[in-house]
């Protein structure tokens, strides 16, 4: 064997641990490996190298010694920093072709140990010789995979770790993923090029976040168990002959499917949930309200309220359902009647902010139990909680309930929230609570509300808040001042174009036109400077902007008109 075919078997091994100091060079550990790039290793201090991880730098050569490993050890080194240079997705396609060059002495040079062990080449690296490909392609497991079953076989992975481990789905996707980066870190020796490329290919694969067929959904643990519970659910409400009786030995049984319901629609991968109940055209959700109706025990209520709540966080769907139901008629008559279970008040308040945070109107019939004296309730709770309430968890449940309630109403002469508003002398920790909301840009109900929702909930309450007098005075002079410091900032900050500049636009002149303004003209000049620049952009999406502020200086010139003008 020739000294080149001898240089060819040798890989660098480090003697001690380096910390890189420059860009250019690598840091690494006692015992790493690498391929050495270098052409004139006697005149150099510094080497190139390529690490198994498909890192390229320089590394001292006083830290590294050369070893000769054996043809089998050096080609799959090689086909490792293949794969990982090509996952990297970095220009290195003159690297690939010197390590292919490399490969291919080394083949040469031990055509006996290839013969009896063919070896694959790495997937996406520069052509082999037709004899290298012919009996690599046999062999690579990668190849073997089209995308489709390589996203499949991905996502099958993370079934099966969720089904043994009882993980959510995302952190079952952790797992598969840290266990198949462990395996591409794990020395070339103990694992095969083609397992690093398919575990490379997999962890692609869960990044990417596939969609997959309905036959790979529906043949999953959690869409079989989902199909179960909710079979056994409807069995159990249409046995009229046992809700009559009213026998109690049903219950643990009935409480444990409901767990597992809300433990699969929280855990499992919400497409497995959706597509299991869309195929059943929602019944499973009716199943849950007609039991709701029938079931009196709250011992068993409130795993139904706690299930019917992960409907609604799963889709729209089920909220758009409930809401035409009986439900939330059923829910505030029973918190109304039950005013210091805590419990019961803090999972029906919840539940009733997720089926209004759809914005859709209710049925005009739900205002005899969800009409003034529903929300004075909550209202009144939101100012006093009950005694109960030692964590003070219902004033932010329950307000959080009516800006969910207060997104129905378009039109203020019919707005419940602010009829009862306008009837209260004082609502402090109401406007104080609203106030934080409105200055952190907090939506309270956002988490439910779908991507297309009209309008930010907390300035929505502020605009209907502000939409006359009567409830305008709720908030304190301070408070106003506050609010006008939010509204300059907004004004100031938000780009043309942007839909919340108008509204807090038509805020400013609603807050000017129903407080006590002129008492303080607080950030006059600063609100007057920003509409102005207002007015001079010349973009089509100010157009709108425009015109509001036009309509604010034509309705209040004995305000402004002293204003600076710049």
């Amino acid at each position: 064997m020739s000294e080149n075919n001898n240089n060819d078997l040798e890989l660098l091994r480090a003697l001690y641990d380096f910390n890189a100091t420059d860009p250019k060079t690598l840091s690494f550990k006692h015992d790493d490996l690498f391929v050495n790039l270098e052409k004139n290793i006697g005149s150099r201090k510094w080497w190139k190298v390529v690490s198994k991880d498909g890192q390229v730098g320089f590394i001292p050569c006083n830290y590294v010694s050369s070893q000769e490993e054996s043809a089998e050890d050096v080609l799959n080194f090689i086909d490792v920093c293949c794969i990982a240079l090509q996952n990297s997705g970095g220009s290195s396609g003159k690297l690939l072709s010197e390590l292919q060059a490399k490969r291919k002495r080394v083949t040469g040079a031990c055509d006996s140990f290839e013969s009896s062990n063919p070896r694959a080449p790495p997937e996406g690296a520069p052509s082999l010789p037709n004899n290298e490909l012919k009996s690599a392609s046999s062999h690579s497991l990668s190849t073997d995979m089209n995308e489709e079953q390589k996203a499949e076989a991905a996502y099958e992975l993370v079934q099966q770790v969720r089904q043994k481990t009882g993980l959510k789905h995302e952190l079952s996707c952790v797992a598969v993923r840290v266990v198949l980066e462990g395996m591409r870190q794990l020395p070339f020796d103990m694992v095969s090029a083609p397992v690093v490329s398919v575990a490379g290919s997999l962890i692609s694969f869960l990044d990417a976040a596939h969609e997959m067929p309905d036959s790979v959904l529906d043949n999953t643990h959690d869409a079989f168990r989902l199909r179960v519970v909710l079979e056994e659910l409807a069995t159990a409400k249409d046995d009229d002959q046992q809700r009559s009786w009213m026998l109690h030995e049903d219950e643990q049984t009935l409480k444990d499917y409901l767990s597992e319901l809300q433990s699969i629609l929280r855990d499992a991968d919400s497409k497995v949930c959706i597509r299991v109940l869309e195929r059943m055209q929602w019944e499973g959700v009716e199943v849950l309200l007609q039991f709701y109706q029938m079931e009196c025990r709250w011992s068993v209520r409130e795993f139904l309220l706690r299930a019917l709540s992960g409907l609604c966080a799963l889709h729209t769907t089920p909220r758009v359902i409930m809401l035409s139901s009986v439900l939330p008629m059923e829910l505030a008559r029973d918190m109304m009647s039950n005013p210091n279970d805590l419990a019961r008040l803090v999972d029906s308040a919840n539940l009733l902010t997720m089926i209004f945070s759809t914005g859709q109107p209710m049925p005009v019939t739900h205002l005899e139990h969800m009409g003034a004296a529903f929300v004075e309730f909550l209202h009144s709770n939101v100012e006093q909680p009950p005694e109960c309430d030692v964590a003070d968890q219902i004033p932010d449940v329950f307000l959080r309930l009516l800006v969910a309630i207060n997104l129905q109403f378009e039109d203020g002469s019919d707005n419940v929230l602010l009829y009862v508003l306008s009837k209260c002398s004082v609502a402090q920790s109401f406007t104080e609570k609203v106030l934080l909301m409105f200055n952190r840009e907090d939506d309270p109900v956002a988490q439910y509300c779908s991507s297309s929702a009209k309008i930010h909930s907390i300035v929505k309450l502020f605009l209907d808040l502000f939409s006359n007098a009567t409830t305008a005075q709720l908030f304190y002079t301070n408070d106003v001042k506050v609010l006008l410091d939010i509204i300059s900032r907004q004004l100031a900050d938000l780009s043309p174009g942007d839909e919340r500049r108008g509204q807090h636009l038509e805020l400013c002149r609603r807050v000017v036109r129903e407080s006590d303004y002129t008492e303080h003209n607080h950030r006059k000049e600063d609100l007057v400077r920003s509409l102005q620049h207002i007015l001079t952009e010349e973009n089509d999406d100010s157009r709108a902007d425009q015109q509001l502020v036009r309509k604010i200086f034509d309705e209040f010139p004995h305000i402004f008109a002293a204003a600076p003008d710049n």
